[in-house]
């Protein structure tokens, strides 16, 4: 490891890696200046090739003198380690830069014309950068664009090529030569391992271009070898076909750099940088208005032609989630689900045409989910899950696979003042083929309306039999006042934060809908679903939450009684702190009937039939679940108990795996995966992924927990850890299920259950769980009598009244009640 000083220079902060070494901001002690210092890895300073490349890009950029590329001060030797020091640049990287819809084109014109007069400036020299990319693109402070890494640049009279940085598969790929560069940027003949020259930088230019020009890479693989083999094969579609707000003129000069014969490409950057600054800076006129019915159905077919460009309109940044290799588990006695016989549809994230807040198109995406879930014959899978698409590069066919569904619909939105636009696609995925397009122009006022219409248009497209009460209910809707309906959209996008910051704003966005419009029951509801939720998240007690959660649930349904959030909320009350089983059943069936495909609705009565002791009914739902909602955290782990419960170990350890992966701040994925392996007997499996749990919620004790194990093992661990949490807990809200926790793996019985006896009495929804057998953390408590007797308790009442006074017994006493939602920041 290196030295905190070398030589003059001390290291102040690690930036990243270039190239062959890695890049430090440094103090110049001599100068009295910061620097950018590039160290040579010890690895390839100890060959004499990497060295020489590493001298090569010092003098490389030491030659060149311009505005627009980083200058080199020094190349330096010190102690057996080489570095180079160079102008330290404040500012992002051009990757960070470029939205998933792509630059607007004069934003786009003002860093390309500068990356393009940096390259002329390099090329007349006679230096080829070869490894042009986003990363190697800053953006200063204070606008001013830079090049940087000329680590594996060249002079034209150099010859030979050396190895892709970090994909030595695709070393194999020709005989002739090796490869250099990035794959996703490289050209054809660097590819090919043929000499290059100043015209390869060109075509990396041109991929630049499109990206900025569309948010997406025009060469896509899941590898550096297929992304290759796409780059010598693939022509890309064009980037008006992505943005209709792209020239003509922009489209062919894009095109002009990605050819792929040399002598057909555009020959120099100079002349390249002549037609960028002769591109027309405004917009077409077709991108300023709503294009005609006719304009949008050729655009769709145009767009759609090729497997490439038919998955593009939802953005192209890479996301690779997967569920490869994991089986789907079959439970002994458990019949086939009902939801894999219905049609699965998946309404991919709705493309944004025209520069319209994330939150608007977001919205109008989930209200097109809601809509088709409404809809009884067709199985629709969750925001949640197809959210993770949201720019996904993936070809439509894996992403069907990925969720299971059979059909996908894409689509975009564009919204003109007071009209709006909805274009939808049906694709069906196996084999890859589209069945239906059309799209539905209405007044703002009206956009409950149309997405209703939607809906409907894609139930007959795919033969689903809709029920009376379903086309009543697709058929019900009213005219929304704009600004009100803008506001509840705002307040959704808060609420999908899942943070008490996000929960308290929405609930001013949600409240500010209500003063707009009063009679806005999707308002009240959005309140309820806030207020319902907040406990779960340890943003407030269900005591102080739900009253407000059940008066707007109320108040929403006296409005609209068909709003299924409105009755989980409900049934939510019933079920936490009513104690009225029968009620609260039926408010999350009722929720069911009218969505059959809302996950919450699924989850909660998931939970509720394992309160009740209906194991076999609660892991129907929890398959359900999983079927509407495969990307969810949530579902992978209720799929890992169900599977666990079936003596099926590995398959078990799978799905919380995979939990994991999808969000690694998910607690309760590895709150499982200890309970499982506390069941095993695996105990050292299972403090680490109890530790791992703690240090999601509680961070902060973490030193002191490591500490205690480093001095007497387990017992001294989970002893430092309650201390620390009981301390941790006089300055913020900490769970007392979580301190019970702790004391039971400590084998204080008598601690955990004061605990427990406190969260009840605090109104947490945990303590719905104590008896139930999918809460695994208190099997060890069940023999015991103060255990059985708070369960008995919980089962038959409602909540206690409000402690006159904080718990003074026990491991709970400096457990402070929980904030509002409108309060300090989460301690997750």
């Amino acid at each position: 490891m290196l030295d905190r000083q070398i030589g003059s220079y001390r290291l102040l902060e690690k930036l990243g890696a270039g190239g062959m070494g890695e890049v430090y901001r440094a103090a110049d002690r001599r100068l009295n200046r910061q620097v950018a210092l590039k160290v040579l890895s010890p690895e390839h300073a100890r060959r004499p090739i990497s060295l020489e490349r590493f001298r090569r890009e010092a003098c490389a950029v030491a030659a060149l003198n311009h505005p627009n590329i980083v200058t080199i001060y020094s190349v330096e030797e010190h102690d057996g380690t080489h570095f180079l020091t160079m102008e330290l640049v404040h500012g992002t990287t051009l990757g960070n830069l470029i939205p998933a819809e792509g630059l607007a084109l004069p934003r786009l014109l003002e860093i390309a014309v500068p990356l393009t007069e940096a390259l002329e400036a390099a090329h007349e020299r006679g230096i080829v950068h070869r490894d042009l990319k986003p990363d190697n693109v800053m953006i200063s402070q204070e606008g001013r664009l830079k090049v940087l890494d000329f680590g594996i640049a060249k002079s034209e009279s150099d010859g030979g090529a050396t190895l892709i940085e970090g994909a030595a598969e695709a070393a194999t790929l020709t005989a002739t030569g090796l490869v250099i560069g990035t794959p996703s940027y490289m050209s054809p003949e660097q590819a090919l391992g043929h000499s290059v020259d100043h015209r390869t930088d060109l075509f990396s230019l041109g991929v630049l271009l499109y990206q900025m020009a569309t948010g997406c890479r025009p060469f896509h693989g899941s590898s550096a070898s297929e992304t290759i083999a796409a780059l010598l094969r693939d022509d890309p579609p064009k980037p008006s076909s992505l943005n209709p707000g792209i020239s003509q003129e922009l489209d062919d000069l894009i095109a002009s750099c990605l050819e792929k014969d040399v002598s057909r490409r555009i020959q120099s950057a100079r002349e390249l940088r002549q037609r960028l600054q002769a591109l027309p800076t405004s917009l077409p006129s077709s991108a300023a208005t709503l294009p005609t019915d006719t304009g949008i159905l050729t655009l769709l077919r145009r767009r759609w032609r090729t497997p490439a460009a038919a998955f593009a309109v939802t953005g192209c940044l890479a996301l690779t989630l997967t569920a490869a290799g994991l089986r789907w588990p079959h439970f002994g006695g458990v019949t086939t689900s009902p939801a894999v016989q219905r049609p699965g549809l998946a309404v991919l994230p709705l493309g944004n045409f025209s520069q319209d807040p994330e939150y608007f198109v977001d919205g109008m995406t989930d209200a097109l989910i809601a809509s088709l879930s409404d809809i009884r014959g067709v199985r629709v899978i969750s925001r949640q899950s197809v959210m993770r698409y949201k720019g996904s590069s993936e070809p439509l066919p894996r992403i069907a696979r990925e969720l299971g569904v059979d059909i996908i619909v894409q689509g975009s939105v564009i919204r003109d003042r007071n009209r709006v636009r909805i274009t939808a696609q049906l694709v069906r995925a196996n084999p890859e083929q589209q069945i239906w397009a059309n799209s539905y122009d209405r007044d703002l006022r009206d956009v409950l309306s149309l997405q209703q219409e939607v809906a409907l248009a894609i139930s007959a497209e795919i033969q689903v039999k809709l029920e009376p009460e379903d086309r009543r209910r697709l058929a019900a809707t009213r005219p929304v006042n704009p600004e009100a309906f803008d506001a509840y959209l705002k307040g959704r996008q808060a609420w999908h934060q899942r943070t008490s910051v996000g929960f308290a704003s929405a609930l001013q966005y949600f409240q500010k809908a209500l003063d707009l419009d009063p009679k806005f029951a999707l308002a009240h509801a959005g309140i309820a679903d806030v207020y319902s939720m907040s406990p779960f998240f340890g943003f407030a007690s269900t005591r102080k939450a739900f009253p407000e959660a059940s008066r707007h649930a109320r108040a929403a349904l006296e409005l609209d009684p068909d709003l299924a959030d409105a009755h989980v909320s409900l049934g939510l009350v019933d079920l936490f702190v009513n104690r009225r089983w029968d009620s609260a059943e039926a408010h999350l069936l009722r929720a069911l009937a009218l969505n059959p495909s809302n996950p919450m609705a699924h989850h909660f009565y998931t939970l509720y039939l394992a309160a009740r002791g209906r194991m076999e009914e609660s892991m129907e739902q929890a398959r359900l679940l999983y079927e509407l909602d495969p990307l969810s955290p949530t579902a992978n782990v209720n799929m890992g108990v169900t599977a666990y419960e079936h003596g099926q170990k590995q398959e078990a350890l799978q799905y919380f795996r995979r939990a994991e992966t999808l969000s690694p701040e998910f607690h309760v994925s590895y709150l499982r995966m200890a309970g499982m392996y506390r069941r095993e007997g695996q105990k050292d499996l299972e403090l680490e992924a109890f530790r791992k749990a703690l240090s999601v919620r509680y961070p902060r004790i973490l030193p002191e927990m490591d500490r205690g194990f480093r001095m007497g093992g387990r017992q001294a661990a989970l002893r430092a850890a309650a201390e620390a949490l009981e301390s941790l807990a006089r300055d913020q809200f900490v769970l007392p299920d979580d301190i019970a926790r702790v004391y039971d793996r400590l084998g204080d019985r008598d601690a955990a259950l004061d605990c427990l006896e406190e969260s009840y009495r605090q109104g947490f929804p945990g303590a719905i769980l104590f008896g139930a057998n999918v809460e695994w953390d208190w099997l060890s408590l069940r023999g015991e009598p103060r255990f059985r007797r708070l369960t008995d308790q919980i089962s038959r009442t409602s909540l206690p009244p409000a402690p006159a006074s904080a718990r003074t017994a026990g491991g709970c006493r400096s457990t402070p009640p929980a904030p509002e939602p409108a309060g300090s920041p989460s301690a997750r």
